[in-house]
C-alpha cells in the first residue's frame, strides 16, 4: 500500500479521536502474526467456543456469514485460528502477504477509547473502499489477555492500548457475495412484530 494513502487513513483515525499503526517492522509483523495463533490455541479450549462460531457461519438464507466470505489466515504460515466449522474461503479480497496490517489503538482502554476506535475504524474502512482497497477487521488476538498485552507491549511498544487490527491490501477482481440481512422488521426500531 502506497504511503501516501497511508497517511491518508492515519489521518482518518485521527480526526476520530484514535491512532492507527501502521506494521511495517517485519519484527512486529512475525509477534502480531503469531499472536493470531496463539489466540486461537488458547480460545480452542473454551468450551462451546467451537459450536459458537459455527453457529454463525454458511447458514445459507439466515443471518451470520457465508462461508464463502471467511477472511484467509493472516499468513500462510500461520493456520487459520478461526475454523468457522471447517469452511474454508474460495475466494478472498485480500492476499495474507500482499497486505498491510495496521493496529488502531488508543491512549485507554475506558468506554469513550472504545467508541473513537469504532469511529475511528468506520472512518479507515470508508476510506480505504474509497481508495479501492479491499479490508478486513480482525480482532481474535485482542480477545485473549495474554495476546493482547504481547500487541500493546511488543507491537505497540506500551504506548498504546490496541482496540482492532486490520488487513489492507489490493481488492481482488472478483468480487464477495453480500453477506445476509435482517429483514427490516427485525429491526430494534420496528417493535410491533417478534422476530
Amino acid at each position: 500500500m502506497p504511503e501516501a494513502f497511508q497517511h491518508q487513513l492515519t489521518e482518518r483515525a485521527a480526526e476520530q479521536g484514535a491512532l492507527l499503526r501502521v506494521i511495517n517492522d517485519a519484527d512486529a509483523r512475525a509477534v502480531l502474526v503469531t499472536a493470531f495463533a496463539a489466540a486461537g490455541a488458547a480460545q480452542s479450549g473454551v468450551p462451546g467456543y467451537a459450536e459458537e462460531l459455527k453457529a454463525w457461519t454458511d447458514r445459507p438464507g439466515a443471518e451470520g456469514i457465508p462461508a464463502s466470505n471467511v477472511a484467509r489466515p493472516v499468513s500462510p504460515t500461520v493456520e487459520a485460528a478461526r475454523d468457522f466449522g471447517g469452511q474454508r474461503v474460495l475466494s478472498y479480497n485480500v492476499e495474507p502477504e500482499e497486505a498491510t496490517l495496521l493496529v488502531i489503538g488508543t491512549s485507554s482502554d475506558d468506554q469513550l477509547s472504545q467508541l473513537r476506535a469504532g469511529e475511528a475504524m468506520s472512518a479507515v474502512l470508508l476510506e480505504a473502499t474509497r481508495q479501492g482497497l479491499g479490508n478486513c477487521p480482525l480482532s481474535q488476538p485482542l480477545e485473549v489477555g495474554s495476546t493482547r498485552e504481547t500487541l500493546q507491549n511488543d507491537v505497540l511498544g506500551g504506548t498504546l492500548s490496541p482496540q482492532v487490527v486490520l488487513r489492507i491490501g489490493w481488492a481482488q477482481e472478483d468480487s464477495l457475495p453480500p453477506t445476509p440481512r435482517r429483514p427490516l422488521r427485525c429491526s430494534r426500531l420496528q417493535i410491533p412484530r417478534p422476530c
